[in-house]
């Protein structure tokens, strides 16, 4: 079946894809078939004579034929000019443009020539290279018949033993410089981490060295191509030049133009590291036997705040609207600031903080400063000096909510002296773009915390949210937005929630810590000060009874109802008085409803017996919490 391509170049050796519809030249042309290097679809034509010669094939709606003589290549390659012109005027090449070339350049096996060129208005010389008889290549130009990445020259490969070391080197002047200076090199044609379809020729070769340009791309493409070669056979050598030291973009060339020699080429090789001798070579983790580990790696836990937040770990206070998250926050900003207790945990010693808010008006957050300074400098007022040089925090007025801020916040990392130890965000969701709903989004700003905690040695406290469901029972992380996916980049998490039984009463839980502590799992009362025109969170102790009371109302609980029914002299009370009660509240008077609930009631800690049939009112657990 004959190929339709709508256009071809001018060689007829590249035509532009009827399935892609791009308007680049993605096809190439071969012998016996085209091949889009985008949607990869390959066409199959010409017959095959007895001889084995493809029969030639028109392509339709293309201004060139299918099949372009190698003298026609020559031609349009201008090639048998450029090796006359190589040959005959080799010194003022060389010279031109300053190659480290000795005669043995000129010889044919490389295949090289010369012609003029204007760059920028200016006469230079432009090298052409043979890369083989139906390809050729002009030095940064245009390519002439089988454009396919290449190995260059092969004419190198036959004449080394297969344990020879070899330079696979970035260009084609890089390795034409390495040869004609007594270092058997070859590269591949289409640059820096480009491979040829076939390396099988390489296979028997041990020793390879990769020299590539000494700038990103050409140590990028080393480790590409490093990596191809290593699976291709793992009894090789491979090793990768570094050249540390050297100028931007430093290169073979530029190394022997230099004045160094192949000796001192291959004395500098052998101080490199081989190639696959190491995981992270591969970008891998780094590995260690268990003892090796420990002696290694063993490091003390340093706790920024004692159960709150590790040095360099991150850390989080989540919970819903309203109930207080912001002001402990930071509370806890000041408390690390001056080096003082954050509630009943230790402070070890001072840190520098920054709080990046984006809860408040600026006034606002002025008034919330001064209220809750006010509290810790009136406990701690000889810590001053402390909270003024080691607390900064940022104004919302000049950001944009929900945007990523944390190429800002790298900014003010960068700029810190001395280095900040903590930074605070409050809140977590609108301090970026993504979606937290999303794991590929939150995985992605946790993933950006987590550069900037490594790269500038700092912890993260971040405020999140807890999602709009019921909360009238115990704390635990399925109530985080983000759920367990984001809980597992945190070391530690705070929840806190409002309580039923008082409006300024929360609880206050650690439901995820990496250290061992006495708090963990177990609900905590704090009870927030308001009066004085101050403005803290003040610690009072483990709350008593489960945690699922104090997120009742008195009034939505039954075992309360029944026992403000009671008629009691005192606390004094009856077996008769709590069926009375009974009766009041559940229209229940059975002997034994009245003993199940009784002794319901005593398990609970509500009521203490005294003797038989005689109980008495236990104190009210609120009041003497609160006491």
């Amino acid at each position: 079946m004959k190929p339709q391509f709508p256009r071809t170049n001018s060689a007829g050796n590249r035509a532009r894809c009827p399935i892609c519809e791009t308007k680049d030249f993605s096809v190439a042309i071969y012998e016996d078939h085209a091949f889009c290097h985008r949607c990869k679809k390959d066409w199959q034509f010409g017959e095959k004579k007895a001889n084995g010669i493809a029969a030639p094939v028109e392509l339709l709606n293309t201004r060139t034929p299918l099949f372009v003589k190698v003298d026609k290549l020559i031609k349009d390659a201008r090639y048998e000019e450029a090796r006359e012109n190589f040959v005959e005027h080799f010194d003022v090449v060389v010279k031109h443009l300053q190659l480290p070339w000795p005669e043995s350049a000129k010889d044919e096996l490389y295949g090289l020539g010369a012609l003029n060129k204007k760059d920028n208005n200016k006469d230079t010389v432009q090298l052409v290279f043979q890369i083989d008889e139906d390809h050729y290549k002009h030095h940064k130009g245009p390519q002439y018949g089988n454009a396919d990445c290449s190995i260059y020259p092969k004419s190198v490969l036959p004449q080394l033993q297969k344990t020879s070391t070899l330079l696979l080197c970035e260009g084609e002047k890089d390795a034409i410089t390495a040869n004609a200076n007594g270092a058997p090199a070859i590269s591949f044609t289409s640059g820096a981490g480009a491979l040829p379809r076939d390396i099988s020729s390489l296979k028997e070769f041990t020793n390879i060295v990769i020299c590539f340009d000494n700038d990103k791309v050409g140590k990028e493409g080393a480790q590409k191509v490093a990596k191809a070669l290593f699976k291709q056979t793992k009894s090789r050598r491979i090793k990768i030049l570094n050249w540390s030291g050297k100028a931007d973009k430093y290169d073979i060339t530029d190394y022997f133009v230099d004045g160094y020699t192949a000796n001192d080429l291959y004395s500098l090789i052998d101080t490199m590291p081989v190639y696959g001798s190491s995981s992270q070579d591969f970008g891998g983790l780094v590995e260690y036997d268990p003892e090796t580990f420990v002696n290694t790696l063993q490091r003390e836990v340093v706790q920024i705040c004692d159960e709150i937040l590790l040095e360099n770990g991150t850390s989080s206070i989540s919970g819903q609207s309203n109930v207080g998250k912001s002001i402990l926050a930071l509370q806890f900003a000041m408390c690390v600031a001056m080096g003082v207790p954050f509630l009943t945990f230790n402070v070890p010693r001072p840190r520098r903080v920054l709080l990046v808010q984006f809860e408040m008006m600026d006034a606002h957050m002025s008034n919330r400063i001064e209220k809750t300074a006010k509290a810790m400098l009136g406990q701690y007022p000889q810590h001053f000096e402390r909270y003024k040089n080691n607390l900064r925090i940022t104004s919302v007025e000049q950001i944009k909510i929900f945007t990523d801020q944390y190429q800002a916040i790298e900014g003010n990392l960068m700029a810190a002296d001395p280095p900040y130890d903590v930074v605070v965000v409050d809140n977590l969701y609108s301090s970026g773009a993504a979606n937290i709903a999303k794991n590929d989004e939150l995985t992605q700003l946790m993933s950006r915390i987590d550069q900037l905690r490594k790269e500038y040695k700092c912890a993260f406290m971040m405020v999140s949210h807890h999602k709009k469901l019921e909360e009238k029972r115990p704390l635990e992380h399925s109530m985080v937005y983000g759920g367990s996916y984001f809980v597992n980049f945190l070391d530690n998490l705070i929840q806190v929630a409002n309580t039923g039984r008082h409006n300024q009463l929360k609880v206050f839980k650690i439901t995820k810590i990496r250290t061992e502590n006495e708090f963990h799992e177990i609900p905590l009362g704090i009870f927030l000060q308001t009066e004085d025109d101050e403005l803290y969170f003040q610690y009072k102790k483990p709350l008593p009874k489960n945690e699922a009371y104090w997120y009742t109302d008195p009034e939505e609980n039954t075992e309360e109802r029944i026992l403000k029914e009671l008629e009691t002299e005192g606390d004094n009370f009856t077996y008769k008085q709590m069926q009375d009660a009974l009766k009041e509240v559940l229209n229940i008077t059975s002997t034994r409803s009245v003993y199940k609930w009784l002794d319901k009631l005593t398990n609970m800690g509500y009521i203490a017996k005294i003797e038989k049939g005689h109980y008495v009112k236990c104190a009210n657990e609120l009041e003497s919490f609160l006491d």
